[in-house]
């Protein structure tokens, strides 16, 4: 299995109270999945999604990501899983305002070693892809939701995961817009075997879905 989760728990602090944001999750998932987690909001999903991720460690259990465990890792380790087997896409769209459609794309490569022609030539290519190779130039106040989502699609691919992470990423577009942007992510599945996995509490998105998990107060609802 691609990914796989053993006994998954993660507990936050409040004052004097524990509260248990996922509990007890054991499932798997296989390479090339296109996953739906469903849930109403607080149900656990997006603590689910970052603990797939990385950005976050399990307070007990295990999470097996292409043959990694990431319970074992530090800080330093995680960060180098996220970098090489991570997209993430977030709700929010989180691009920087002050940065072109171009600049937004090669952010994540900053880090890594290649030349400029490389780059330039990964960037094109994955704006091309999701159709915003025309509007390289602009910065993201000058595009639509649905314009930023797909800039922001093209970031999360820019290193080549295999794993890619969409937390509600409908959550802020319209309808019409919300469906071009999860057939996007579909085609992206099917061509190309990209794992995708989708929180999401829209019940629109679970007929795109080969899977769905649905996780109430952090348990899987059977």
């Amino acid at each position: 299995m691609f990914v796989n989760l053993e006994k998954v728990t993660k507990t936050y602090r409040k004052g004097e109270n524990e509260i248990a944001a996922v509990k007890d999750l054991s499932f798997e998932i296989e390479r090339g999945a296109f996953l739906c987690i469903a849930g109403v909001s607080g149900s656990g999903k997006s603590t689910l999604l970052g603990l797939i991720g990385g950005l976050d460690k399990p307070t007990s259990g295990n999470i097996i990501i292409d043959g990694v465990n990431l319970s074992a890792l530090d800080s330093d380790g995680l960060a180098f899983f996220r970098r090489e087997k991570v997209g993430f896409i977030f709700q929010t769209f989180n691009l920087m305002p002050t940065f072109t459609v171009f600049e937004n794309v090669m952010l994540p490569l900053m880090p890594i070693k290649f030349t400029k022609a490389k780059v330039e030539e990964r960037v094109a290519s994955l704006l091309e892809k999701v159709e915003m190779l025309e509007r390289r130039g602009h910065f993201p106040g000058e595009l639509s939701g649905g314009e930023q989502q797909r800039v922001a699609i093209a970031r999360a691919l820019v290193n080549s995961p295999p794993l890619l992470l969409a937390d509600e990423p409908t959550g802020q577009l319209d309808t019409k817009t919300g469906e071009r942007i999860v057939n996007l992510l579909k085609e992206l599945n099917q061509q190309e075997g990209i794992t995708v996995i989708i929180a999401t509490h829209d019940p629109k998105l679970f007929s795109k879905a080969k899977d769905v998990v649905t996780l109430e107060d952090g348990r899987i609802k059977n």
